[in-house]
């Protein structure tokens, strides 16, 4: 509610009004100008309650941030190690894990130089208004503008992310759902064939070989053949030659991407991590073994991937979503600074002490040509 105060001047001084706003029972003094009307005060009062609602966005926003983004990071790599294969002796593939509340501890300077920035906004906002300092109301126009361009091209940004995860995504899952090694160690197992013994592991190799001119020599099981799956098989001579007992996997092309962006995945009957062109070793099944570390780490992948997927979507959404009201408060507050800035006068001035204090002058006494007073004994 915008009021109006009493202040009494001294006898060559009129009697003034300064509006002030009633905020929650806080009242905000508001400096008086000369071309002050109830538009101009309505406008004032706007500007001030649009200026705290955005500092507390501002805070709100950044918290929230920090918390959903530490509790997903936490949420995401337990589930990394819980997927990854074990030691030998039973460890895990990492052991200090670090929780939700370690990362957001660790991100508490960035979150609060991040709020100080985020506040600059709104205390231009604030305290032009108050003042009635046009150029700082200016600087909060120009400073809600920026912000509001910046969050339409990082929502545009967000959108295409969005849209790129939730094409390439299914199409790894897809893949990594039809080349999950355990495939032929539980067909191998049906069979009630030992993996680890030599007909295991020949039908190990014959079920993940995935050269195009490989001949299938075990008919009675499932093969990863002709499913775009990569070479995970571990050749020592004549075939894809292995780092650190780990076979290379195709890099997703230049092609598979633009496909991917166009919306045109391409052959899906083909994984995009297709590793059948890769050479043939003359005898796959002595010159390849398998590696069962890459066995186990594929099929982590391969149960993880959904859950990844849907971390990835959460998060995308949440920072779309935060993102439009910060867009709606920053054009808005563009607007608004504007129409201030338009309906204010230049009648701000300091008389007394007293901020925004119009001048009062004493009128001229009128002059009768001719006439010279005299004073009075």
């Amino acid at each position: 509610i915008v009021t109006g105060t009493a202040m009494v001047g001294d006898p060559g001084h009129a009697q003034q009004n300064h509006p002030e706003v009633n905020l929650a029972g806080f009242h905000i003094s508001l400096a008086k100008a000369e071309s002050d009307s109830p538009q101009v005060n309505e406008m004032k009062k706007k500007v001030i309650i649009l200026s705290i609602g955005m500092a507390v966005f501002v805070v709100l926003q950044i918290l929230a941030s920090n918390i959903f983004s530490a509790s997903k990071m936490s949420s995401a790599i337990h589930q990394l190690v819980s997927a990854l294969p074990v030691g030998p002796d039973g460890e895990q593939a990492i052991e200090d894990v670090p929780s939700g509340g370690n990362f957001f501890l660790g991100n508490l300077t960035t979150m609060m130089s991040g709020i100080a920035v985020g506040l600059l906004v709104p205390a231009c906002g604030f305290f032009g208004t108050k003042n009635g300092d046009k150029n700082i109301i200016q600087m909060f126009m120009y400073g809600n503008a920026c912000c509001s361009c910046c969050g339409i091209v990082g929502f545009i940004g967000l959108l295409i992310a969005f849209n790129m995860v939730n094409g390439f995504l299914p199409v790894v899952t897809q893949c990594l759902d039809a080349c999950d090694p355990q495939i032929c160690v539980n067909s191998i197992t049906a069979l009630n064939v030992d993996p680890d013994s030599d007909e295991g592991r020949r039908r190990m190799v014959d079920c993940m070989a995935v050269w195009s001119d490989y001949v299938v020599q075990y008919s009675d099981m499932p093969h990863l053949k002709d499913k775009g799956c990569p070479n995970l098989v571990n050749c020592t001579s004549g075939g894809a030659e292995t780092i650190e007992g780990h076979t290379g996997i195709r890099r997703l092309g230049v092609s598979d991407a633009r496909s991917l962006l166009e919306g045109q995945p391409g052959d899906q009957t083909k994984c995009i991590l297709d590793g059948s062109s890769e050479p043939k070793p003359a005898d796959p099944l002595t010159e390849c073994k398998i590696d069962k570390t890459l066995i186990e780490e594929m099929h982590s992948l391969k149960e993880m991937a959904p859950t990844m997927w849907k971390t990835i979507n959460s998060f995308l959404i949440f920072r779309l979503v935060i993102l439009v009201p910060a867009i709606l408060l920053g054009c808005l507050g563009l607007v608004w600074g504007m129409q201030l800035e338009k309906r204010m006068g230049d009648g701000y001035r300091q008389v007394g002490g007293v901020v925004g204090q119009p001048a009062f002058t004493q009128p001229l006494q009128q002059i009768t040509p001719g006439y010279n007073p005299q004073p009075q004994y």
